[in-house]
C-alpha cells in the first residue's frame, strides 16, 4: 500500500513546493486578496496531508492509524478548548481558515497538528541520528522519551512563531480575555498547553510505530536519486506548472530494496520550511521577538547540518606539517 501512493505524496508535494515562496511573499509583505484568504487552511491541509502520506508509504496501516489518531485527538482537544477554555485559554476561531468541524474547531486546524507533530519529531529523529552515519539507533524507554520531550520543544517552538502570525496577521484565531502582559498578549497555559499536547501525540507516534532497524544506506542512496527527482520536478513547475516528470518519480518510488524509513528527510523539510515562512512573516511584521527566536532556532539547525562539513573541509585544507629532510631524520636514526 505504501510505495502505491508515493506518486499522491509527490504530487502535493510539488504543489506545495511551488505554491511556498508565493505565499512566503503574499503574508509577509500584506498583500494577501480578501478572495484568498481561504487558500491558508488549504495549505495547512496539503502539508498534513504529505506528512499523513509520508507516514503511510513508510509504515502502512500503522502510518494512516497514527495519522488518524493525531488528527482526532488533536481536534478533540481544540474542540474542548473552544468549547471550555481549557487548557488553551479563552479563544475562538474565525472563518478564515474555512469550514468548521461541528462550526467550532476549522478543518485545517487538526492537519496543522498533523504537520507540526510528525514535522517536529522528524527533526528530532535527525539530531539523534546525526554522528552515528545514519544508522537507526536501537529504541530504549530513555531514548524514547528524550525523543518526545525534544519533539514537543521543538512543536513549542514553532507555535512562538505561529501564535503572532496567526492572531495578529492572519486573523486565524481571537483571544477571549484582553491580556497585556506575557507573549504578544498570548495566555501562558497555552504555550503550557501546547507542549503537553505536542508530548502526547508524540507518545501516540512512538508508541505504534516500530522502531528503524536496518541499515539505511540504500535509503540513503535513494534519497539522492528522490532529490534529483524533485529537483527536477521543481524546475518543471517553474517552467509548465503541474508539468511533473512523474514516470522518473514512480520508478525511483518502486526501486526494490525499500528500507525504513524512506524519505526520512520530508519532516525536517516541513519543518525547516514553516519555521522560514514564520520567522520572515513576524520579522516583515514588527513581531522582532517571535521573529529572533525563529532565527535562533533556524541558525542552530543549520549549525548542526554544517559542523561535520565544515570539519571535513577544514581537515581537508588544514595546511599539513612539513616533511623533515632525510639527512636530519637519518642522523637521528643513527643516534
Amino acid at each position: 500500500m505504501g510505495f502505491a501512493i508515493a506518486p499522491w505524496l509527490f504530487a502535493l508535494l510539488g504543489l506545495y513546493l511551488y505554491l511556498y515562496p508565493w505565499s512566503v511573499l503574499l503574508v509577509a509583505l500584506d498583500m494577501v486578496p480578501a478572495w484568498g484568504a481561504w487558500m491558508g487552511g488549504l495549505l495547512l491541509i496539503v502539508q498534513g496531508t504529505v506528512l499523513g502520506l509520508w507516514l503511510t508509504v513508510n509504515y502502512g496501516w500503522r502510518g494512516v492509524l497514527v495519522s488518524l489518531l493525531i488528527l482526532v485527538l488533536s481536534w478533540a482537544v481544540e474542540h474542548i478548548g473552544v468549547l471550555t477554555g481549557f487548557p488553551f485559554g479563552s479563544y475562538v476561531y474565525t472563518d478564515v481558515l474555512g469550514m468548521k468541524i461541528f462550526g467550532v474547531v476549522p478543518l485545517a486546524v487538526p492537519f496543522a497538528w498533523l504537520l507540526v507533530v510528525p514535522a517536529s519529531i522528524g527533526v528530532i529523529e535527525w539530531l539523534f541520528r546525526r554522528g552515528t552515519d545514519e544508522r537507526p539507533q536501537p529504541r530504549t524507554r530513555r531514548h524514547t522519551l528524550l525523543k518526545m520531550l525534544g519533539a514537543a520543544s521543538l512543536a513549542l517552538l514553532l507555535d512562538v512563531g505561529i501564535e503572532p502570525v496567526s492572531v495578529y496577521i492572519n486573523n486565524y484565531w481571537v483571544w477571549g480575555q484582553e491580556i497585556h502582559e506575557g507573549f504578544y498578549g498570548v495566555p501562558a497555559e497555552n504555550f503550557v498547553a501546547w507542549w503537553v499536547t505536542s508530548f502526547m501525540l508524540a507518545g501516540v507516534y512512538y508508541a505504534i510505530l516500530p522502531p528503524a532497524s536496518r541499515s539505511s544506506t540504500p535509503a540513503t542512496q535513494r534519497t539522492r536519486h528522490l532529490v534529483a527527482a524533485m529537483r527536477g520536478a521543481w524546475l518543471a513547475f517553474l517552467a509548465q506548472p503541474l508539468a511533473i516528470k512523474w514516470r522518473t518519480i514512480w520508478q525511483v518510488c518502486n526501486t526494490p530494496g525499500t528500507q525504513h524509513p524512506a524519505y526520512n528527510w520530508l519532516p525536517p523539510l516541513f519543518y525547516l520550511l514553516t519555521l522560514v515562512l514564520l520567522m520572515i512573516t513576524n520579522l516583515a511584521h514588527g513581531k522582532l521577538e517571535a521573529g529572533a527566536i525563529g532565527a535562533l532556532v533556524l541558525g542552530y539547525l543549520v549549525l548542526v547540518y554544517l559542523e561535520p562539513r565544515l570539519e571535513q573541509w577544514i581537515m581537508q585544507h588544514a595546511p599539513q606539517p612539513a616533511a623533515e629532510p632525510l639527512e636530519a631524520e637519518a642522523q637521528r636514526n643513527r643516534q
